[in-house]
Order: C-alpha cells, then structure tokens, then sequence
C-alpha cells in the first residue's frame, strides 16, 4: 500500500452542515491538521464532525467559537477509514469561515 501526504481538503465552511471530505473506497485517510480562519466580522460557532462510513452517526471532533480573525489549529491525528466523511459547519453565516484540511491517504 502506498501512503501520500496531500492537502485533503480546503474552502469555507457552509453554513449548515454539509461535506467537507469524504474518504475514497479502499483507502485510509490520517488526518495530521485541520485549519479554520474566520474571515468575517462577528463571533461564528463552528463545528466539524466524522461521520464513519456516511452511516449518519456523526462524532464531534472540534466545537469552537472563533471571533472575528481568529485562527484554530487542530493537531489532534484522526484516523478514518473508507467512506468515511468529514462534514462541519460555521453555525449559519456561510461562506466566512476558511478551513483546510491536511493528511495523508494509504491506498
């Protein structure tokens, strides 16, 4: 099997819950780092959760309340196996929140 380091995923958060990554069929993905930046001018609430195999179980993995240009950074290393997906959102702004989501996938 071959592991390659890449930039998962990255954009702005949605304002409802919705798919950030999903983990491609026979592969595991390692999250090292997740990103998030808000780029608006009021506090957001934002939420990111794994949801394993799409089941529509999801687990929370970071609730946070970012003021206005704050920056976190998530280091915490998650492991997600095939199919599963990354959703999350920024509490109903849309669009305010920038993330990036950064791993490796063995495949």
């Amino acid at each position: 099997m071959t592991i390659t380091a890449k930039e998962l995923a990255n954009g702005q958060l949605p304002a409802t819950r919705g798919d950030l990554y999903t983990v491609p069929a026979a592969t595991i993905a390692y999250i090292k780092s997740i990103t998030l930046h808000n780029t608006g001018l009021s506090s957001y609430n934002v939420t990111i959760t794994k949801e394993p195999g799409g089941a529509g179980t999801e687990r929370v993995i970071i609730s946070v309340v970012l003021d206005a240009g704050d920056t976190f950074y998530f280091d915490e290393p998650t492991v997600m196996d095939a199919t599963d997906v990354l959703r999350g959102d920024d509490g109903g702004a849309g669009s305010v929140i920038d993330y990036t989501v950064s791993g490796a996938e063995e495949a």
